[in-house]
Formats: C-alpha cells, sequence, structure tokens
C-alpha cells in the first residue's frame, strides 16, 4: 500500500541564466553510452542495471552544462562521469556497509579498499579493479589534452574528494550533523563542483590566467557556485533520499535537525539561499568581465560557459530518472505541492492529482 512520507511546497527557483544544449547531443549520447557500454558490461548485476545507468541521461547533462564545448573533449567528459557515476554509486552501498556493520577506521572494509584504490590511481599505480580501472581509462584520455597546471588543480580536488569520502562515511556512522557552513565545503567536494568548473576551462580547450585563477573575486565565484550547485541537488535529490531512509547528507536534514525547524521552513530557507547564490554568481560574473583580466577573450567566454554550467545543471536535474521525480509538464521548473510517497515524488498542481494505481493526491 503506498504510503505518503512528507508533503511541502516547493516554490519556483529564480533562474536569471539561460540553458542550451549542444547541438550534437544525439551524437554524444551514442558515442558515450557506446564506451560504456563496452567497457562496463561486467560491471552491472544485469541488463536491467545496465539500462538504468544508461537511462540517467549522463552525457546529456554534461551536453547542456557545455554547449559549446569541442565535441571531443565533450565526450571525454561524459566517459568519464560515467565511470565517476558507477563508482559513486558503488560508494554509497559501500559507505552504508561501513556505517551498518561498524567498519569505519577499519583498514580491511571494502570502502576504506576503495579509497586507497583511487589514492593508488592518482600516484599512477592501477589497482586490479575495474571500477578504478574505468576511472583511470577516461582520466588518461582527459589528462592528455590538459596542460601541465590542470592536471595538478585536477589532481588536487580528486585528493580530497577521496578524503571527503572517508569523512562523509564517518558522518553517517556517528549519524552526526555538521554546521551548514561545514556541510556545505564538503558537499561542494563530494558533489564534484570544482572538477566541473575546471572540466569548463578543458571543453573549450582555453587556459585561464593566473591572474584571473588568484584574483579573490573568482574564489567567491568558484564558492557560489558550489553552493548553488550542492543546494539544488539537495532539494532534486531529497525526495529520492527520504524514500531511501538516507537523507543524512542534505542540507534540508542540517536545518531539520540541526535548528530544529519545520520541513517547509527548511526547504524555503534553502531556495533562498539558492537564489541568493544565483544573484551573487551573477553580479560577479559582471565583475570580472568589467575588469581588467576579464577583457581577455577567453575570460569572458569561460564566464558565459560557467553560466551554462549552472543552468544546465538544473534544468538536468529537475527530469533525471535518478531522482525519480514525475510530473505532467517539463516547461516549467518543478514548483507547487510536493508529495513524497513510497511509490514515486510527485509535483501537484492547483487541482488534486490521481496516480495511475487510483491513489488521489
Amino acid at each position: 500500500m503506498t504510503e505518503v512520507l512528507a508533503t511541502y511546497f516547493l516554490p519556483e527557483f529564480l533562474h536569471l541564466l539561460p540553458v542550451a544544449c549542444h547541438p550534437e547531443r544525439a551524437w554524444i549520447e551514442q558515442e558515450s553510452d557506446a564506451w560504456l557500454s563496452e567497457r562496463a558490461h561486467s560491471l552491472f548485476r544485469d541488463e536491467a542495471h545496465s539500462q538504468k545507468h544508461i537511462g540517467y541521461h549522463v552525457p546529456w547533462w554534461l551536453c547542456l552544462c557545455y554547449p559549446h564545448a569541442a565535441i571531443a573533449r565533450i565526450i571525454e567528459i561524459a566517459n568519464f562521469t560515467h565511470a565517476i557515476t558507477l563508482y559513486d554509486d558503488l560508494y554509497s552501498v559501500l559507505a552504508g556497509e561501513l556505517v551498518h556493520a561498524d567498519l569505519v577506521g577499519n583498514a580491511s572494509s571494502r570502502g576504506k579498499v576503495k579509497v586507497a584504490q583511487l589514492k593508488g590511481m592518482l600516484e599512477g599505480k592501477c589497482p586490479d579493479d575495474p571500477y578504478i580501472h574505468l576511472i583511470d581509462e577516461a582520466w588518461q584520455s582527459i589528462q592528455r589534452g590538459m596542460t601541465g597546471q590542470q592536471r595538478d588543480r585536477f589532481l588536487a580536488h580528486l585528493d580530497a574528494t577521496i578524503d571527503a569520502l572517508v569523512t562523509e562515511a564517518e558522518l553517517r556512522k556517528e549519524d552526526r550533523l555538521l554546521d551548514l557552513e561545514g556541510y556545505l565545503h564538503l558537499k561542494a567536494i563530494l558533489d564534484w563542483s570544482k572538477i566541473y568548473i575546471l572540466f569548463t576551462e578543458y571543453a573549450l580547450g582555453i587556459e585561464l590566467p593566473h591572474e584571473l585563477l588568484t584574483d579573490p573575486r573568482f574564489t567567491d565565484l568558484s564558492t557560489a557556485f558550489s553552493e548553488h550547485m550542492v543546494l539544488v541537488n539537495d532539494l532534486l535529490s531529497y525526495p529520492m533520499e527520504l524514500c531511501d531512509g538516507d537523507v543524512l547528507i542534505n542540507s534540508i536534514t542540517q536545518l531539520t535537525r540541526g535548528k530544529g525547524i519545520s520541513l517547509q521552513e527548511a526547504v524555503d530557507a534553502v531556495v533562498a539561499r539558492v537564489e541568493h547564490a544565483e544573484s551573487r554568481f551573477v553580479a560577479l560574473c559582471d565583475e570580472l568581465r568589467e575588469a581588467r583580466v576579464g577583457q581577455q577573450a577567453e575570460v569572458g567566454i569561460y564566464l558565459s560557459e560557467l553560466g551554462y554550467l549552472l543552468s544546465g545543471s538544473v534544468h538536468f536535474q529537475r527530469f533525471c530518472s535518478r531522482y525519480r521525480w514525475e510530473y505532467g509538464s517539463w516547461d516549467d521548473l518543478p514548483s507547487g505541492h510536493v508529495v513524497i510517497s513510497t511509490s514515486g515524488v510527485y509535483v501537484v498542481a492547483s487541482s488534486p492529482y490521481t496516480h495511475a494505481n487510483g491513489m488521489i493526491l
């Protein structure tokens, strides 16, 4: 029997930035999905598992993020993202094992072994593990086209991500919350946002000048961008996580449990912070364009594409099958009364919504 787990009203997000999609999306999806299918068939439990992952439409997300990228490079990034998504799904299971088996800190645990293997890949010692081999193959293809400075930045980001995975497992084991700012810092690493900020350069075939990378406004812009990415993901993944009983690593939980406020108050607070982050991001982009460093053509091109990465991610996550949203229209941002039930997640319009099983929501 279907059980209603929670209801709340989700306001429409502020969206100041345009959305575009790469004109060769169909070809890019075909090529990247084929790359995955050829190499990862042994990693899938069965055909249904394979089709479920392909159904995440990872390359489509990259086409929304980088609508002006070189085709070969966006395919390489899509391949890497396919591999990382598979690993992320696996690690989520392993993190659960760490919690339920009380294995955090035990070097023999499977999760710790996976982290050690990923660290080994960074050191050029790729272990005999099919998941890590897949990531490594995709990474080797990308790093051949990167500058030395970009490779160093990527490896530093990935090293931080590995450490964050261990922290996440420890938080789950202890059922412990961070303060909101500490959470946002951790989740920005776990969500790979810093890496995809860097991939924007790679996708466009440019290298940002040192003057921009060291500009405090660019640091603030990166922070606003990451905060926006984290909070939008939290809003749109929360229903799935609630259905799965796994809401600890989410800003909504940080607020409901940490601050003792209602679910609706938490949702409203997160939406308001999303809007502030987007407004701040746009203002900082404008400031940098007006600055001396912004007069360089590649800087303006990069900032515009970074805006597409932000807006494209919002657009994609609204409809991503991974988050199991269901609604009647794709024309507008999901706004309305959200009903989270054991059979699915629904955005309810002003009139009553009737599910196919006859349940009136």
